[in-house]
């Protein structure tokens, strides 16, 4: 576990704050080692752990009401900041949207990350109910995680969150490939989002993790000539392909997209890329194939 101090500023009417929060580290598989993630501590001027979150802006606390930790500084120091946004009723409404596409790309072993966020479209609280309700992986090496305030255990199917009015809170599916499977694979899931006041029709979200195993990452020419030039490269690719392409996705061994191409023409420019191995989705004909290029 790797434990850091963040002294964090921020003024409050005419005074400042200064914080110590010591935060479990953010990376891990928390749920293999500890028994809770990224735990926050509010501390006063004598050392003393006044109060602790599960997560640093905690809207939706396990024990005890919705509440953030402004509330906790506030109470602290007895002031009122203005970001204090207690619930006192649920009978609000909700909106999920994606914060990017609900498919991501990466090699064997990658952690295949995937961003939404709940947003509290009403004057009162909201307590959504989520289930995932598919779990469909291509091994048991594989699992799945969702995270929305804390990170839940992969095994672990249903929560229940409470969004504040006017806030937003963030959710993340998370897929844990194997890097033992050199394969190209996919894990699919489907998560359901329910209002518990009954108000709202049920939204389903889909999910998808792929990853893709490339063998080569020399210069490639295949039978029905498709090539990608020069390999490795500094920064100018060219694309030849005796079929239409309908779209390519450029992105890093982590899943990361870095670019993304409708009918590409001509050269491909990722000059400003880092060194390293990057991977080019290209779809033909309804087809998809999956190279890889060295960016020197």
């Amino acid at each position: 576990m790797q434990t850091f101090k963040w002294s964090w500023y921020r003024p409050i009417y005419s005074c400042s704050v200064n914080v110590p929060v010591y935060i479990d580290g953010p990376c891990n598989e928390w749920w293999e080692y500890y028994d809770g993630p990224n735990n926050a501590y509010l501390v006063d001027t004598n050392g003393v752990v006044f109060v602790y979150h599960n997560w640093f802006s905690n809207s939706n606390p396990p024990n005890g009401i919705a509440t953030n930790i402004w509330c906790d500084v506030d109470s602290l120091l007895g002031v009122n900041s203005g970001n204090c946004n207690p619930v006192t009723g649920l009978t609000g409404s909700f909106d999920f949207q994606m914060k990017g596409s609900s498919t991501e790309y990466g090699p064997p072993g990658a952690i295949l990350d995937l961003f939404g966020e709940f947003i509290n479209t009403s004057s009162d609280g909201v307590e959504i109910f989520i289930r995932r309700v598919l779990n469909d992986m291509p091994s048991p090496s594989w699992t799945s995680s969702m995270c929305v305030t804390v990170c839940l255990p992969p095994t672990q199917d249903t929560v229940s969150v409470i969004v504040p009015a006017g806030d937003t809170i963030d959710f993340s599916m998370h897929f844990f490939t194997d890097p033992l499977m050199l394969s190209s694979d996919t894990g699919k899931v489907r998560v359901r989002f329910s209002n518990k006041n009954g108000t709202q029709q049920a939204v389903f979200q889909q999910y998808r993790g792929i990853t893709q195993y490339i063998t080569n990452i020399s210069e490639t020419k295949e039978e029905d000539q498709l090539k990608i030039y020069p390999n490795p490269t500094s920064g100018i690719l060219r694309i030849e392909s005796s079929d239409f392409i309908e779209e390519m996705i450029i992105y890093t061994s982590g899943g990361r997209i870095i670019k993304q191409l409708i009918q590409p023409n001509g050269d491909i420019d990722i000059s400003e890329a880092e060194p390293g191995i990057y991977f080019i989705k290209i779809i033909r004909e309804g087809e998809l194939k999956t190279l890889a290029v060295v960016k020197k």
